[in-house]
């Protein structure tokens, strides 16, 4: 009976365990309709997940929703940022709080490229993406 009880116990807690994931799903850049600046943030092999228009907003499916985010940073903030190569700013929206820690790998006139991690976090869940950044105007 004891062997019986611990194997029920612990099929619940593998069960609840999975049941508490931080699923970011993929999806079109496209689907968004956005003009002008833009930003896509690709997961190799995997596609876009996260989008912005560059500075103030940005885009991600969390859990099969689409979560719009509200960046907290400047342009003279971010022109400060490029100046050392970097792009770190944390925003968050429906109790899910992003971090970008990027690194500049190329820049253009209209353009820059970036490469570095994006952090999710959703209460004691997190999620950590390995993203190169394409952005242009």
């Amino acid at each position: 009976m004891k062997k019986y009880t611990l194997l029920v116990l612990a099929a619940l807690w593998v069960s609840s365990a999975s049941a508490e994931e931080l699923r970011i799903n993929r999806f079109d850049l496209d689907s968004l309709h956005l003009d002008g600046s833009q930003c896509d943030f690709t997961e190799k092999g995997n596609g876009t997940v996260l989008a912005s228009d560059w500075l103030t907003k940005f885009w991600m499916k969390v859990d099969g929703k689409m979560v719009q985010f509200t960046g907290a940073g400047s342009n003279a903030d971010f022109e400060r940022q490029l100046k050392t190569k970097r792009w770190k700013e944390t925003f968050q929206a429906g109790g899910i709080t992003v971090a970008l820690d990027l690194a500049e790998t190329g820049r253009g006139d209209d353009a820059a490229e970036f490469r570095g991690f994006v952090d999710i976090k959703r209460g004691s869940l997190v999620k950590r993406i390995k993203v190169t950044v394409d952005c242009g105007a």
